[in-house]
């Protein structure tokens, strides 16, 4: 149990003992039912005490100056890409703000920038191709996902992974912008030091394939 004092206008401000600091990653949750400035209403969450805040809020004592408050490890889901980026380590902030805008300045018209399975996503809207992913048809048809991975960030490009004219064009183009070894699985393009991505070679991976030529490409690709 740590006694955090009141909230101040900061949500992103960290639990002042030791071993009980909140990471960017984390968020408090809801578990008691006691009421704020006597209030007969329980605490539901950060929500109810400040607009705009990612965490929840785990309430166990009310006291004229400060509440208290007790940890507990609960990954944060964002619900948009700024809120993603904002609950990074500063350290891997810049690098992803970067990443996303090469993507939202090279993408050819008609993609679509999305939270996808909780990460940023560049998706084909319902409105260009109504059948959605065939996964879930409520889905908008992803492309390309980035993701501040634990040890990486990732780069997820579904177009590489469907069309092996593209995934041989970035494969001999790498080596060019970058001197070690390309870090590659089927779609994802790994970035262990932020500081060696290729932002102009992904700028122009990003143009090379419209939302019609993607759609043509995944309806043949589920023959």
């Amino acid at each position: 149990m740590c006694r955090a004092g009141l909230l101040t206008a900061n949500p992103w401000r960290l639990c002042p003992i030791p071993k009980c600091k909140i990471t960017d990653r984390y968020r408090f949750s809801y578990r008691s039912y006691q009421s704020l400035h006597g209030s007969p209403q329980p605490v539901r969450g950060i929500e109810d005490i400040q607009a705009q805040s990612v965490f929840g809020i785990l309430v166990t004592e009310l006291h004229s100056s400060q509440l208290s408050f007790q940890c507990r490890s609960v990954k944060l889901e964002a619900d948009n890409p700024e809120l993603y980026i904002a609950t990074l380590p500063d350290e891997r902030k810049p690098w992803m703000q970067r990443l996303r805008s090469t993507l939202k300045s090279n993408l050819p018209f008609g993609f679509e920038e999305t939270m996808s399975y909780g990460m940023i996503g560049f998706v084909v809207p319902h409105k260009i191709y109504p059948e959605g992913y065939h996964c879930d048809s409520q889905l908008p048809l992803p492309f390309i996902n980035i993701a501040s991975q634990k040890n990486f960030i990732a780069l997820y490009h579904m177009g590489i992974y469907a069309d092996q004219t593209l995934l041989n064009w970035f494969v001999a183009e790498y080596p060019k912008f970058v001197k070690t070894k390309l870090n590659m699985g089927k779609s994802c393009i790994r970035f262990k030091k932020p500081e060696l991505i290729p932002f102009e070679l992904i700028g122009e991976l990003a143009g090379k394939m419209t939302p019609e030529t993607w759609i043509s490409i995944y309806q043949k690709s589920l023959k």
